[in-house]
């Protein structure tokens, strides 16, 4: 007599159901990630601590502090176009 596979019953379609959902919490997760990059940067330490003081005050990580500060930076720069392409065009 062979061994009862059951695999393909209810056990099956739960375990099946549950691995969907986490693959597409995953590419959720992924497809709203703002990509990023890792870079090395010097700060003036009293900038930095000051950064650092916002993020704790607002509990939010400190690399949003600098991503907000460098967005309102980058909207008042008059010639950010004419950087981009000046870049763009050295790349």
């Amino acid at each position: 007599m062979s061994k009862k596979n059951f695999k393909s019953g209810i056990d099956f379609l739960i375990q099946d159901t549950k691995n969907n959902i986490e693959e597409e919490k995953i590419a959720d997760k992924e497809k709203n990630r703002h990509q990023k990059i890792k870079g090395t940067y010097y700060f003036e330490t009293g900038l930095l601590n000051d950064a650092k003081s916002v993020a704790y005050y607002a509990r939010i990580p400190i690399g949003e502090v600098l991503n907000q500060a460098l967005k309102l930076y980058l909207k008042s720069y008059g010639e950010l176009d004419k950087a981009r392409d000046f870049y763009n065009q050295k790349a």
